[in-house]
C-alpha cells in the first residue's frame, strides 16, 4: 500500500509518517491521532500497531469500524452527543500537543499536594515561583487538612520553560503528587 493515510470519504491525505509526527505520549496512550493536511484523517494507534507490527501507512478510517463503535460507550459517558463532538475535541488535543512539541507559548495549570509539616518546604515553592520571571500568573493554596495542602499554579510561558519549572517544583521532596496541565493560549 502507499504511505499516507485514507479515508472512506475524503481524498488521499498527502502526509506520510514522516511529515505526521505525534508526540511520544500521544503514541503511548493509544488514542485516535489527528492528520491535518487539507483533510482530517484519523488513526486509531494502538490497533493498527498491533496489527501491523509497529508500522502505519495506508491505513482505512471507517466510521463503523469496532474501533470507533468500540469507543461509542465512553463518548456517551464523557456527555458527547455524538462522534462528532468528540472528533473535534480530539483534533483540538492533536494541535496542543504539537504545540507543546514546538515550544510555543502555553498556558498551564500545575496542581499538587505537600506536607506542609515539612520544613522550608513552602519557602522553596514560594521562591521557585518568585523567580520564575513573570510566568507565574497566580496561585491558590488551600488548606485539605492538618497535614497537606493543595496548590494550584496557574502558568503562561514557552512549554518547555513551563515544564522545567514544573518539575522543579514537583521534584521537591514532600511532594506528594502533582499534574501539570498545558494548553494553548486561545490565539491562532
Amino acid at each position: 500500500m502507499p504511505k499516507g493515510y485514507w479515508c472512506r470519504s475524503l481524498a488521499r491525505c498527502e502526509t506520510n509518517m514522516t511529515a505526521f509526527k505525534p508526540s511520544p505520549a500521544t503514541i503511548a496512550t493509544g488514542r485516535i491521532l489527528v492528520c491535518a493536511a487539507a483533510a482530517f484523517c484519523l488513526l486509531a494507534t494502538a490497533p493498527l500497531r498491533a496489527a501491523t507490527g509497529g508500522s502505519i501507512s495506508g491505513t482505512i478510517a471507517d466510521p463503523s469500524s469496532a474501533v470507533i463503535a468500540g469507543a461509542s460507550p465512553t463518548l456517551a459517558d464523557r456527555g458527547y452527543k455524538n462522534r462528532s463532538e468528540a472528533l473535534r475535541d480530539l483534533m483540538r488535543e492533536s494541535l496542543v500537543s504539537q504545540a507543546v512539541d514546538k515550544n510555543q507559548t502555553m498556558v498551564a495549570t500545575l496542581t499538587m499536594v505537600y506536607d506542609h509539616h515539612l520544613p522550608n518546604l513552602a519557602n522553596q515553592l514560594i521562591d521557585i515561583q518568585h523567580h520564575a520571571h513573570g510566568k507565574v500568573l497566580a496561585a491558590t493554596h488551600v488548606h485539605l487538612d492538618d497535614d497537606y495542602c493543595l496548590e494550584v499554579i496557574i502558568m503562561k510561558g514557552r512549554s518547555r520553560e513551563i515544564q522545567s519549572l514544573a518539575d522543579g517544583m514537583l521534584s521537591l521532596r514532600g511532594v506528594k503528587h502533582g499534574k501539570l496541565v498545558l494548553t494553548d493560549t486561545g490565539k491562532k
